[in-house]
């Protein structure tokens, strides 16, 4: 049975991107910008990038693509023992999923929500009470919170239909899902520069302050990025590379993604 393939490069490129660029970068990335220097850590960030974050993801997507195996098999082919290795992180990947799925069942409450500007007058109360619809401590568990658990179904259904015909489905969502995030983004931060201290977050991400270069924290908060980044050891990447052609180019793909 024949292996079916991306389309072609650039449904691939879109699929890595969009498996790459999510939640690690929109979430965790600002943050430890903040806590490491700003915009000395964004240098720390591209060194580690180019150091080892491009380097292995040419590992796992050209292993991946050679194979034509997913994260086990794929590994397998360099010593049989390794599957286990490559079973670690499709786990890794799952246990990843499923509190992003959560995040996502977030999403469609405020795309609900959107409609009628719900969150008003206190934003925080209704994530809280109305979405959360948080217990007095973790020891009282209470009830299901019926609009994530609803949300939650709506992922997963959401998921299966996206993968219900493999690449050929995968492939025409992944048009959508990976080029809107970034229009999305275009325009929060076009938004965010209009906004009161605006300046202050702007100088802080690119004017380094280069003594904090010199923490072992920076650099370890930095390298540790781009396995979030680039889902990295995740065994996204190498079920990505299986589904190139074996006889596609690697590099320039791979360093557009990266």
């Amino acid at each position: 049975m024949n292996r079916i393939h991306w389309p072609n490069q650039w449904i691939f490129i879109l699929a890595a991107v969009g498996s790459a660029a999510g939640l690690g970068n929109l979430w965790r990335f600002p943050y430890l910008a903040f806590e490491n220097g700003g915009a000395a850590f964004v240098l720390a960030f591209i060194i580690a990038n180019i150091l080892i974050g491009i380097p292995l993801l040419v590992l796992e997507i050209g292993l991946g693509q050679k194979s034509q195996k997913a994260a086990p098999g794929a590994l397998a082919t360099i010593a049989p023992k390794l599957k286990y290795l490559g079973w670690a992180a499709v786990m890794m990947g799952f246990t990843v999923l499923t509190y992003y799925m959560v995040v996502v069942s977030y999403s469609f409450n405020y795309l609900k929500a959107a409609f009628t500007l719900e969150w008003m007058p206190d934003a925080s109360a209704f994530f809280f009470s109305d979405v959360l619809q948080l217990s007095d401590s973790p020891l009282t568990t209470g009830g299901f919170a019926w609009p994530v658990v609803i949300g939650l179904l709506l992922a997963w259904v959401a998921v299966y239909f996206s993968a219900w015909k493999g690449v050929v489905s995968i492939s025409k969502v992944v048009t959508w899902t990976a080029t809107l995030p970034f229009i999305i983004l275009c325009i929060l931060a076009v938004r965010a520069i209009t906004l009161p201290g605006a300046n202050e977050g702007l100088s802080l991400l690119f004017i380094p302050d280069w003594s904090t270069l010199l923490s072992p924290q920076l650099w370890l908060a930095a390298f540790s990025q781009v396995f979030f980044t680039l889902s990295l050891a995740f065994g996204i990447m190498f079920a990505y590379g299986s589904l190139k052609a074996p006889e596609s180019e690697i590099t320039k793909s791979v360093s557009l993604v990266a």
